[in-house]
Parts: C-alpha cells; sequence; structure tokens
C-alpha cells in the first residue's frame, strides 16, 4: 500500500467514526435526539416577547408618528416650493414688462423732449417775429394791440426788440395809456419803470 492510501484510509476514519458512534448511540437509546422547541423554552419566549413588546409597539407608533410627520412636511416643502417657482416666474415676466415701460416710456419722454424743443424753438421764431413787427410800428399804433395781450407775452415781446430806443418808446406809450399794466410789463423785463410817467 502506498502512503496516500493509508492517508486517505485515516482520513476517511477520522470523520466516519463520530458519525458511526453517533448512530450507535442513538440505536442504543443513550442518546435522544428532539427536533423543535421544549415546552420551557418556548414559555421563556413567550413571556420575552409580551415584556418587551408593548415597549416595540410604541417604539413603531413612534416611528410611525415621525414619517408621517415627515411625509406632512415634505408635502407642506414642495407645495410651498410650487408656489415659490410660480412666484418667482410671475416676478422675472413683471420684470421683463417693467422692462419693456421703461424703455417705452424713455422713448414717449424724448419725443415729449424733442417737441417741446421744437415748441420753444417756433415760439421763440414766433416771438422773434412779433418783435420785428411791432418795432417797425410806430409806438401809437403797437400799444393798444400789445395791451390786448398777456403782460408776460408782452415783456417777451419787448425784450426781443434789438433797439433799446424803441423798446423806451413802446414802453411810453403804454404807460400812457395803462400805467399799471406798463409798470407790471417793465418789472417782468426787468426795467425800472418811472413812477411819475
Amino acid at each position: 500500500m502506498r502512503f496516500k492510501d493509508l492517508i486517505g484510509i485515516a482520513l476517511l476514519s477520522v470523520v466516519l467514526f463520530p458519525i458511526t458512534l453517533l448512530g450507535v448511540l442513538l440505536a442504543t437509546g443513550v442518546v435522544h435526539l428532539k427536533l423543535g422547541m421544549n415546552e420551557q423554552a418556548k414559555t421563556e419566549i413567550n413571556s420575552y416577547l409580551r415584556r418587551y413588546h408593548p415597549e416595540q409597539d410604541r417604539a413603531e407608533a413612534r416611528q410611525m408618528k415621525s414619517l408621517k410627520a415627515l411625509e406632512s412636511k415634505e408635502e407642506v416643502l414642495q407645495t410651498e416650493g410650487e408656489n415659490l417657482r410660480r412666484e418667482q416666474e410671475r416676478l422675472d415676466v413683471l420684470r421683463l414688462e417693467n422692462a419693456q415701460l421703461k424703455k417705452e416710456i424713455l422713448s414717449h419722454r424724448k419725443k415729449i423732449e424733442n417737441l417741446v424743443e421744437q415748441s420753444s424753438d417756433l415760439q421763440k421764431k414766433r416771438l422773434v417775429a412779433l418783435a420785428e413787427v411791432y418795432s417797425s410800428m410806430r409806438p401809437e399804433e403797437a400799444a393798444p394791440i400789445l395791451l390786448s395781450l398777456n403782460d408776460q407775452l408782452v415783456a417777451d415781446i419787448i425784450r426781443l426788440i434789438p433797439e433799446t430806443r424803441s423798446q423806451s418808446k413802446i414802453l411810453g406809450t403804454l404807460g400812457a395809456l395803462d400805467v399799471k399794466r406798463a409798470a407790471q410789463i417793465s418789472k417782468l423785463i426787468g426795467i425800472p419803470f418811472p413812477k411819475d410817467t
């Protein structure tokens, strides 16, 4: 026999011996093998479960409440998040509308400023033309017409008459017709009006 065979037989004997011994002991009745739990083990397990089961139930109930509270908070947060998102979209739309309105207002403002400037230029040209007309007239003819206009307009026209001598003649004639109005027009022009005229 070879050495390897001897080792194999020895290993087989070592493994099979306990199995064979257990089989003999079971067959002779020296050892009894019971499957399942005996009554004492069942009683101990039940008493353990009875002692710790209510505490476990309370813990599970607390966990369920916590879980429901978390779910509720999550729903509230989702709703608030959705509301915030909608509000942000609304604000973005309002910002765009605001920017467009600002552009329109600036455009209209520029148009109005241009129109006012054109109007001022036209009015100034009109006043220069009127000043030329009244300076070419005799003071006796110009004064009654000028008194039919408002004081500020008369002051502006006289101020634009190029010659101070012509201005003085017209003011003198106005004073002869209506001293108070001539004094008022004089103040508007910035020329002192003599009180004794």
